[in-house]
């Protein structure tokens, strides 16, 4: 049996809403932050649609039309944009199309007049979601209805109303600036997934000490980051509400990191409050550094194939090197800073799980949370464990009467380093195994129970810092391990790599290596090291080098001098 005109009509709006239902995205295990995307309106809600949705003769929409005298199609321009202007259509200030759907969602679709004739649009929607209140619905947008029906009826709309706006407002990712984000915000991520090791409960166990962190994409129509565009997926770090002075400490520092512009230092993409928490966007990458050194999974075939001195790490830890004097605020001269830095940085939390690597290989310095920047022209400040992982900071850490020092981040690398040489040479065992570094770092002092992966000790209670006997000997059988049997090159390389190391891991931060002379010399050791510089046979030292032998490392080891302890 055909059905009745009426019926026909009826089922315009009553269709559109069903189709409605059919654009939502976003996780079905997290209903609530499911939404619907404007750019699947804009395909459906063409302009010839909107029109047969506003001839709508239905109760409902014969009701709500009644209320106003102007043309049910007057304002169409309003909601689709002008005819034949493509950019118009994207352009949230000039279309009504999200405002359009949720009325259509919640079975008023021919109130927008109202909201159109005083120039509502799309903009408001995304951007001043408090604008839609009752006060002001009733006030503003609506009251040709609110006169026409009793309160309650009205208050039942602006309820339904203020439940499904935050499914079609959904706010454009397009600026790198601080934004707040009410609580009941939906945005517009997808595939959202907490970053960490997975524990033998099958649960995600937090990676970073201060805040969640997890893996995104953002749906297409609203990521438009102007200083962004090459990426696609992105990770945020979470922290509450109690971490607020941390995370503005952390948004400072990186907007300060950012502006060094360089490959190996994390580019933040926004920093915005979302109701209590705190976060921060950056591009996601491949995994860490610590992952990748200890996580057999990982395809690291071309970290540890071929001769030791033509492995790629060494170009990354050159540019990491690089990056950190750029952090510093550049070289020392004899006179001390140059004039011309307008700042020095220290990281204060240098490790592995710190230093990110990216799908292409790229390693990243991250986790500005415990760094300083401070101008030149200030005095330094003391040095204090600001709650970094003290595995890798240095014997200063310990001293509160130590001042600020550009140094404290070269031992960490210097320990990085050495993490790094262990693996190259000897795989995840160099780390991990037995005898692997993890596990020869891990002591307990003769005079206290204590136990801690730290690379220096103390030789009583009161004695001076020295590397632990430990660390030493585990250099020793570096030098001595069996992949460099055969290959002169290789074997002075990792020497020099070695003497390096021996000087960043110079107990006295007064005497430890600079870093423009930790680049010098890795630098050096890289192009001496070359294919095409193999007929030399061996690297050209400095003024004042040798090739490092036992002895050196024994004095290395009591605290001497023997080994680049000069002062720089």
């Amino acid at each position: 049996m055909p059905l009745s005109v009426d019926a026909v009509e009826e089922a315009r709006c009553s269709s559109a809403r069903h189709q409605i239902k059919r654009f939502f995205v976003g996780d079905v295990v997290r209903p609530r932050q499911r939404f619907v995307p404007v750019d699947k309106l804009r395909s459906y809600l063409t302009r010839s649609k909107v029109t047969w949705l506003l001839e709508c003769r239905c109760p409902t929409c014969s009701n709500d039309y009644a209320a106003f005298r102007r043309a049910r199609t007057e304002f169409v321009g309003s909601i689709v944009g002008p005819e034949d202007d493509t950019n118009t259509r994207l352009d949230p200030g000039k279309t009504a199309l999200s405002l359009f759907a949720l009325l259509i969602f919640i079975e008023h679709p021919l109130l927008i007049i109202g909201f159109v004739m005083r120039r509502c649009s799309d903009h408001a929607l995304e951007r001043t979601p408090a604008l839609f209140s009752l006060g002001h619905l009733r006030q503003e947008y609506c009251q040709e209805y609110a006169h026409r029906v009793g309160k309650e009826e009205f208050k039942e709309f602006a309820n339904d109303f203020a439940e499904y706006l935050p499914k079609f407002a959904i706010p454009r990712m397009d600026s790198g600036e601080y934004s707040v984000y009410g609580p009941d915000t939906i945005l517009p991520f997808l595939n959202e997934q907490k970053i960490g090791v997975r524990g033998p409960d099958g649960v995600v166990q937090q990676e970073g000490a201060h805040g969640k962190v997890y893996s995104f994409e953002i749906y297409e129509e609203y990521r438009q980051f102007p200083h962004a565009t090459a990426y696609t997926r992105f990770a945020r770090k979470e922290l509450d509400s109690a971490s607020e002075l941390a995370f503005h400490l952390e948004n400072k520092n990186l907007e300060q990191a950012t502006t060094l512009q360089d490959t190996h230092i994390v580019k933040m993409i926004k920093a915005y409050k979302h109701g209590d928490t705190f976060n921060l966007i950056f591009p996601l990458a491949k995994t860490n550094l610590d992952h990748l050194l200890r996580e057999p999974a990982f395809d690291t075939s071309n970290s540890i194939q071929g001769p030791v001195e033509s492995r790629s790490v060494w170009n990354q830890l050159l540019g990491i090197t690089k990056a950190l004097e750029k952090i510093g605020g550049g070289a020392e001269t004899i006179f001390g800073p140059s004039d011309k830095q307008q700042f020095q940085g220290t990281h204060f939390d240098l490790k592995p799980a710190n230093i990110l690597v990216d799908n292409d290989g790229t390693w990243i310095i991250s986790d500005f949370g415990q760094s300083t920047f401070r101008e030149t022209t200030r005095s330094s400040s003391r040095v204090v464990n600001q709650g970094g992982t003290d595995a890798y900071a240095p014997p200063e850490i310990d001293n509160l009467d130590a001042r600020f020092s550009r140094r404290y981040d070269i031992w960490s690398l210097g320990c990085i380093m050495l993490e790094v040489l262990a693996f190259v040479l000897l795989g995840h065992d160099g780390l991990r195994g037995n005898r692997g570094l993890d596990h020869v770092r891990c002591t307990r002092s003769s005079w206290s129970s204590r136990i801690d992966h730290r690379f220096f000790c103390q030789e009583s209670p009161q004695g001076k810092c020295i590397v632990k006997p430990e660390i030493i000997a585990f250099m020793k059988s570096l030098k001595e391990s069996e992949t460099l049997h055969g290959s002169q090159k290789s074997r002075i390389f990792v020497e020099s790599i070695l003497e390096l190391i021996a000087k960043m891991l110079e107990p006295e931060a007064e005497f430890r290596i600079e870093i423009g002379n930790v680049i010098r010399r890795l630098n050096s050791a890289i192009d001496s090291a070359r294919p095409d510089l193999q007929a030399l046979g061996q690297m050209v030292p400095v003024h004042g080098e040798r090739s490092i032998s036992e002895c050196d490392l024994k004095a290395f080891g009591t605290g001497g001098k023997t080994i680049g302890m000069r002062p720089l």
